[in-house]
């Protein structure tokens, strides 16, 4: 069954809990990173169908096998977090195959790209 905890932040919509889970252990050599933002707080308007397409990603992962890092709704703070879970996750292992899917708003910015948390602000109007 999977962990999943609940990490409501200020500002963060009651409705719209960042969720995390890591579900399925049939390979150590499979891991995928899934981030799925759809319910933003301020500047960026929401994106219903993302969840539901990370809600299938994770599911297909799964039956593919993968160990799977979920993180859903997520802030600056939880991205961070969650990625440093993973990274620690992939040390030391040789040969592992590691995907990351991400649904939700993205920039770029002098042609740099940027994933968007859900508690960012527009950096311009």
């Amino acid at each position: 069954a999977p962990a999943e905890a609940s990490a409501a932040g200020p500002g963060r919509p009651s409705s719209a809990p960042c969720t995390s889970q890591v579900v399925g252990k049939e390979r150590s050599d499979m891991k995928a990173l899934v981030i799925v933002n759809w319910l933003y707080e301020n500047d960026f308007h929401e994106l219903p169908s993302a969840l539901n397409d990370g809600r299938k990603i994770v599911k297909w992962f799964k039956q593919m096998g993968f160990q799977v890092f979920a993180l859903f709704n997520a802030t600056l703070s939880d991205m961070n977090t969650m990625g440093r879970t993973f990274e620690e996750a992939l040390r030391g292992t040789n040969g592992t195959t590691a995907l990351i899917y991400y649904a939700g708003h993205g920039l770029e910015v002098f042609g740099q790209q940027f994933l968007v948390p859900t508690d960012a602000r527009k950096p311009y109007k």
